[in-house]
């Protein structure tokens, strides 16, 4: 019943983070669902996900991941990867998981198709880090970062960053 009542808040987080219903025309939930809204305004939302103790994590397309409690975002996010997305038309975060162990070892996955000006250009003169190179092949990819217990898993570690698949050009998943 856990799982349910867990799966069924992810569903109604989910659509309260996206669509305000009124009540005249909302369903009559059926036993151990709620329905829970996040008022805050959500640019390019795309999921949540929750960690083993049931704490709340959403994440945009653009490349941030949010806590949110007492049922509002956090004003921070646990990571910001913005600079390194690509988030155009479906592309951006695709997708967020918290290791079965979260809670001892903070691990975080993220999936996400890489900026190309990123990809291409991060660490050399030609970068900006306020340019874009959107609709271009590139890759996808996927990191691994380490959430700081010290701060109640409120943030990650930016030096924990591991890439698992896409280091390159030449080894991540084609985007074209």
């Amino acid at each position: 019943m856990r799982c349910v009542r867990r799966a069924a808040r992810a569903i109604l987080l989910a659509v309260g983070a996206s669509v305000v219903i009124s009540s005249s025309s909302a369903a009559t939930l059926p036993p151990g669902f709620m329905e829970t809204i996040i008022p805050d305004t959500w640019d390019d939302f795309a999921g949540i996900t929750f960690d083993e103790v049931g704490a709340v994590y959403a994440w945009d397309r653009v490349g941030r991941v949010w806590l949110i409690e007492n049922d509002r975002r956090v004003l921070t996010p646990v990571v910001d990867i913005s600079e390194e997305v690509g988030s155009w038309n479906d592309h951006g975060l695709l997708g967020v998981a918290f290791h079965p162990n979260f809670r001892q070892n903070g691990y975080i996955y993220l999936l996400y198709v890489v900026d190309a000006h990123h990809l291409f250009h991060f660490g050399t003169p030609d970068y900006n880090a306020n340019s874009n190179d959107f609709r271009s092949a590139t890759i996808g990819r996927i990191t691994r970062y380490t959430a700081r217990a010290s701060d109640n898993f409120r943030t990650v570690d930016p030096a924990s960053r591991l890439v698992l698949l896409g280091n390159s050009p030449t080894n991540g998943m084609p985007i074209t």
